[in-house]
C-alpha cells in the first residue's frame, strides 16, 4: 500500500492568521501516518524522511510529494481483503496539524492465470 501526500505551503500563526511556510519550515515538517482497521484510525506510525525508500519529489507549486510504502517504510503487514483506514498529520516542532480526511484502502489479490493448460485426446 502506497500512501502519498503533498507538504503544506500554508500554516497558521498563533492568532489564527494564514502564513506561508518558508522552505526551511517545510523541510522541518515531520509526519505521522495513521493506518488502522477501525475508523477513525488509531494506530500511528512516524514517517522519517531519511528512511523513506522514495525521496520526496518537488511539485510545481513549491510543495513536495511524499510517498510512503506502508510495508517497507512503516513495517506494516497488509492483509488481503482487509479494509484499512488511513489519515496523515504533520507537525512543525510542537505545533501539530489536524488530520487529513480519512481514506480507505482494501488490498485485493488477483490470481495469475492457470498454469500448464492441456487439451488432449
Amino acid at each position: 500500500m502506497k500512501i502519498a501526500f503533498d507538504t503544506p505551503l500554508v500554516g497558521t500563526d498563533s492568532t489564527g492568521a494564514a502564513v506561508t511556510l518558508t522552505p526551511t519550515q517545510v523541510g522541518e515538517l515531520t509526519y505521522t501516518v495513521f493506518v488502522d482497521t477501525v475508523n477513525p484510525p488509531v494506530k500511528n506510525y512516524p514517517v522519517t524522511l531519511s528512511k523513506l525508500t522514495t525521496a520526496p519529489t518537488a511539485n510545481a507549486n513549491g510543495s513536495q510529494r511524499v510517498s510512503v510504502d506502508a510495508v517497507k517504510d512503516l513495517g506494516l503487514t497488509i492483509v488481503a481483503g482487509t479494509e484499512y483506514f488511513v489519515a496523515v498529520q504533520d507537525a512543525l516542532g510542537t505545533a501539530i496539524s489536524p488530520e487529513t480526511p480519512v481514506l480507505t484502502f482494501t488490498e485485493i489479490v488477483t490470481p495469475g492465470a492457470p498454469q500448464n493448460p492441456f487439451v488432449g485426446p
